[in-house]
């Protein structure tokens, strides 16, 4: 074991020494650190004279925050630090080590830095604190306005578009239900100044600046069309999102619309139309029938501020006359816009 005293590990069965000088045959120091918010990235540096590196140890001034590696990476290669519990408005600084057989080599020296969130002019809609002790404001916007931003820093914000409509059916026909809403969930640092809140939008589509939901999902596709004298098949439940101190959720799927092909109909009953998708989907239209021509029971409107798909309609057929009927789709639901910053 070196001569030189401080704090040893136990790496893979062997003790290194990691603090209290560093060790002329250990790794040189990690280069290319880069910092972007909690996360530092590095390439290894020089190997040491006693071997490769091994792993990585660091140091965070003022202690306190929870250091992370990730190892799943190649010491050889570098590595990627994760640092957890950084307060808000608190200058740090962190010194990275690589280690070999011998013990530590010279770090790299991070910072300093300061942890910064977003702040606003905007009234907030609300704020909690969640089950980590953690407190949050948040915004929410369900018509298009203007978030204006007065101290750059660290923001969620998640982006729901508008639900699609659900189709129309005619004669013996039962109409498809709406999709849900794309939805995405950013985090990122947002610049100073007045950003622009849009919903609906083009296709009904919700923006923050240039940030929209264009790459996010639907929320688990439309519900089935009803066949034959059948009810309509039900939408699939949406995305649920905490961002108010609550799970909601958001871009559910409408239902189906049914028909019904005797005498048997109602207005707007007969066979049930589906059952919207958990997340604002609007339920299908049942069929309707009657001597004269009947339509069917339209579809529901998918929920405001959801994302909603909207429900199909529900299409009727007369039996014995021939007469036939058509149901209206229901409009997909509006989309809207959730910011929430740590306080």
């Amino acid at each position: 074991m070196s001569a030189y005293k401080g704090l040893y590990v136990n790496v893979e069965g062997t003790w290194l020494k990691v603090f209290g000088g560093y060790d002329p045959n250990a790794p040189g120091a990690p280069t290319n650190a880069v910092r972007n918010k909690n996360v530092i990235t590095f390439d290894a540096g020089a190997p040491g004279i006693a071997g490769p590196t091994l792993s990585y140890v660091a140091n965070i001034e003022p202690k306190g925050p929870t250091l992370t590696f990730d190892n799943s990476i190649d010491p050889s290669v570098g590595g990627k630090l994760t640092i957890t519990g950084l307060i808000l408005e608190t200058e740090y600084t962190v010194e990275i080590f690589a280690v070999n057989t011998a013990g530590r080599g010279k770090g790299v020296i991070v910072g300093p830095f300061e942890h910064h969130v977003a702040r606003f002019s905007n009234t907030p809609t609300g704020s909690y604190t969640d089950s980590n002790n953690e407190k949050w404001e948040y915004y929410e916007f369900k018509s298009s306005s203007t978030l204006n931003v007065t101290q750059a820093g660290e923001v969620e914000i998640l982006i729901v578009d508008g639900g699609k409509p659900g189709s129309g059916a005619g004669g013996g026909g039962s109409g498809a239900s709406g999709n849900g809403a794309k939805t995405w969930l950013h985090t990122l640092d947002i610049a100073e100044g007045s950003h622009s809140v849009v919903i609906g939008g083009s296709g009904n589509s919700s923006s923050l600046g240039s940030l929209n939901a264009a790459s996010g999902s639907y929320a688990r596709g439309v519900g089935g069309v009803g066949a034959g004298n059948s009810n309509g098949r039900n939408g699939n439940a949406g995305v649920s999102y905490s961002m108010t101190g609550k799970p909601v959720v958001y871009g559910g799927s409408g239902g189906s619309g049914a028909y019904r092909m005797d005498n048997n109909g109602g207005a707007g009953a007969g066979q049930s139309g589906g059952v919207g998708g958990a997340g604002g989907g609007g339920n299908g239209g049942g069929a309707y029938r009657s001597a004269a021509t009947a339509n069917g029971g339209p579809g529901v409107a998918g929920a405001a501020n959801t994302g909603g798909g909207g429900g199909g309609g529900g299409g009727a057929r007369s039996s014995n006359s021939g007469v036939t009927g058509y149901g209206g789709g229901g409009s997909g639901g509006s989309g809207i816009v959730i910011v929430r910053v740590k306080v």
